[in-house]
């Protein structure tokens, strides 16, 4: 999670995405990630991804599959 956190504020600083993750939307990320037995991605998109322009959610999606592996939600 924080390396993903890590890569989404860089992306941010870059201007490859328009939105950074705050603390309490990570922490909602891993919350989620729990409730649903591990799956991170899925955290990330109900907690993060969800409220992203559809071009800014491609970018982070493409990033959540290699550091999380399998497809995103």
């Amino acid at each position: 999670m924080v390396k993903m956190a890590n890569e989404v504020r860089k992306m941010f600083r870059d201007g490859k995405i328009t939105m950074t993750v705050s603390p309490r939307e990570l922490i909602r990320c891993a919350s989620l990630g729990i409730a649903y037995g591990g799956n991170w991605s899925l955290g990330m998109e109900l907690a993060f991804a969800n409220r992203l322009s559809r071009v800014d959610k491609k970018v982070v999606q493409e990033y959540m599959q290699r550091v999380f592996g399998g497809a995103a939600a």
